[in-house]
């Protein structure tokens, strides 16, 4: 899908079929189909996922759908294609990951690639959403920045972070260390907080902590990048109610910003 690979575990799936433009019927803000006579709502597997759509996205006349979900609640997924059915191992994503949306762990194809399992019925909450609702391809909306807080003692971390994060259109806030980093969230809030763990005043395992523990600020996305990279440390993380740990030393733009995507 839009140049990703993912995987619907077929114990979720009804059925997997190919449908035509002309069979797409336009309900309120909902594209609904037909399929054996049971009408399924209609999404493009791209925008329950939040994944930017390609400028040159649209999809032909046919087009491959997989309809999916848990019990009664099912929606008809639009793709770009189908590729395969085979048996897989199920790996799970970690203590440190164990939140992100629509996603039950990952699994390695073949080819030794790493490949997101579905999580069908948070994929169909996420579907189900009202910004997902409608077209099967997006349209162009103009949306408000998410912002993001960024906690770090180093001007040189900071720095890094914070051009990657305003390069990806989100605006971002700093702080010096965690202290800072609470009175602004307290202040100002934020959609995600991404800190450093050895700061002065407050680390980022307390910062964690007390956005867990205070009024208002406990859903809060917080995204751990540090050189402490130990099972121990690892742990602390899990335990403060970190959403991801991520390593400096092994530290991957890409995968930070795909992170931040999923949580928020």
């Amino acid at each position: 899908e839009w140049g990703r690979q993912f995987v619907f575990p077929t114990a979720n799936v009804r059925r997997v079929s190919r449908i035509f433009r002309a069979d797409v019927e336009k309900r309120e803000n909902w594209d609904r189909v037909v399929l054996d006579g049971r009408p399924y709502g209609l999404v493009r597997l791209g925008l329950a996922l939040e994944l930017q759509a390609p400028e040159d996205g649209e999809t032909g006349d046919a087009i491959p759908v997989v309809v999916a979900g848990t019990g009664d609640s099912c929606l008809a997924f639009a793709v770009d294609r189908v590729a395969d059915e085979q048996e897989v191992i199920l790996k799970s994503l970690g203590e440190q990951l164990k939140r992100v949306r629509n996603t039950a762990g990952v699994t390695v194809l073949g080819t030794g690639k790493v490949v997101p399992v579905l999580h069908c019925g948070d994929l169909v909450k996420s579907a189900s959403k009202e910004s997902f609702r409608g077209g099967l391809i997006p349209e162009a909306k103009e949306k408000k920045p998410l912002t993001v807080l960024m906690a770090d003692d180093s001007i040189t971390s900071r720095t890094l972070l914070r051009n990657i994060l305003t390069s990806a259109g989100y605006n971002v806030l700093t702080a010096v260390d965690g202290k800072e980093a609470l009175d602004i969230l307290m202040k100002e809030g934020a959609d995600l907080v991404v800190s450093d763990v050895e700061m002065p005043r407050m680390d980022g395992f307390e910062l964690t902590s007390r956005i867990r523990a205070g009024e208002g600020l406990s859903d809060t996305p917080v995204i751990l990048v540090t050189s402490m990279e130990s099972a121990e440390d690892r742990e602390r993380g899990a335990e403060a109610g970190a959403d991801a740990y991520i390593v400096k030393s092994a530290f991957d733009q890409c995968a930070l910003l795909d992170v931040i995507r999923r949580l928020t």
